[in-house]
Parts: structure tokens; C-alpha cells; sequence
């Protein structure tokens, strides 16, 4: 397949070009996530150079004018005729696109949960994605903005925080620190 895939870069461009979204009502745009204490984020990967020069294409588009949806396209090896895409779209809380910033998706995303946490209350951030996909570069610099405000005095009065950083790959658990192996029980 990933033969077929170079092969055919650059019908799939064009037909990524001529892509129409699906037209949305004014009313689904202003409507939010249906959890308001649950917000899924994406942060698209810019595709790297050895990625250009390999032949690999761009899968995840922003939608212009809406900081909310990913447009997804995938090439369909057909057996007879001209390539074709599946087009995917996807509704989020924000999207952040390959010209965003760490300290963007960080004001955006992660500093909203330190006061939270620093009243008693528990702020959670899963990074989700495949291997490759920039989980471990993104969270390492979210780590050090999140350190420079709790330790820097940006928050007010004591605080006694609790921080814990894991990795879940398949069944397993990992200290993020160390790559110890961690027990996961169920209840």
C-alpha cells in the first residue's frame, strides 16, 4: 500500500484540493462539547522534511475559518480507475494547527487547570497519538511551562501539588521518569 501511496501523491493533492467541506448549521458552529469539564483537543504534527522528500503527504487539515474542525483525508486504493479519497471530519473542542505553538495549546489548554488544581481539584491531560506523532516533545515543554508556574508564583497563596506523568502503551503503564513498569489495577 505505501508503494500505491507514493505513487499516487500528487492525484491525492488535487483531490484534497478539491475537497467541499460538509456545510454546517450556524447552530451546530455555536454549539459546544456536550461535557463542558471534558475538552478533546488536536494538535497537528507539521510533516517533517525526511517526510517531504520521502514522497509522504499531509492526512490532517485544519478547517479554515473554524478553530474547531480537522478535515481528515485518506487515499482509497481502487481496482479500477482514478484514485479516490475518504474524507473524514472531525468536531473538537479546539484545533490547533502545525503554525501553533507549545505556549499556545499551553494558555489555551493547560494553564485554565492550575487554579483548579491548586484549589484541591484534579486536572487531567492525556496526550493521544501514534508513535512519531510529537506526544513525548509536546508534553516534555507543557511539563516545564506548568513547573515555571507552579514554582514561579503565578499562583497565589500555598499550594501542595501532587504530579504524576505515565505512559500507557497497549496493556502496559510506564513511569515517564524512569520507564519503570507500573501496576495498573482495575476496580
Amino acid at each position: 500500500m505505501e508503494r500505491y501511496l507514493l505513487e499516487n501523491t500528487e492525484p491525492y493533492k488535487l483531490l484534497v484540493q478539491r475537497f467541499k467541506p460538509p456545510h454546517r448549521k450556524v447552530a451546530e458552529r455555536i454549539q459546544k462539547g456536550i461535557n463542558p469539564t471534558t475538552s478533546v483537543v488536536a494538535r497537528i504534527r507539521p510533516i517533517l522534511d525526511e517526510e517531504v522528500s520521502s514522497g509522504q503527504v499531509v492526512a490532517a487539515f485544519p478547517r479554515d475559518g473554524e478553530d474547531d474542525t480537522v478535515d481528515v483525508h485518506e487515499l482509497l486504493r481502487v481496482i479500477r480507475g482514478l484514485p479516490a479519497i475518504n474524507s473524514s471530519t472531525y468536531r473538537l473542542g479546539k484545533v490547533f494547527s502545525t503554525d501553533s505553538t507549545t505556549q499556545e495549546v499551553y494558555y489555551d489548554i493547560i494553564q485554565p487547570l492550575l487554579p483548579y488544581a491548586g484549589e484541591g481539584n484534579v486536572g487531567t491531560l492525556f496526550a493521544f497519538g501514534q508513535t512519531g506523532s510529537g506526544k513525548t516533545f509536546a508534553i516534555s515543554q507543557l511539563e516545564r511551562l506548568v513547573a515555571k508556574a507552579l514554582f514561579g508564583g503565578t499562583l497565589q497563596g500555598e499550594k501542595r501539588v501532587h504530579v504524576s506523568v505515565f505512559e500507557l502503551a497497549g496493556n502496559s503503564a510506564f513511569g515517564e521518569s524512569c520507564r519503570k513498569k507500573l501496576s495498573v489495577l482495575h476496580d
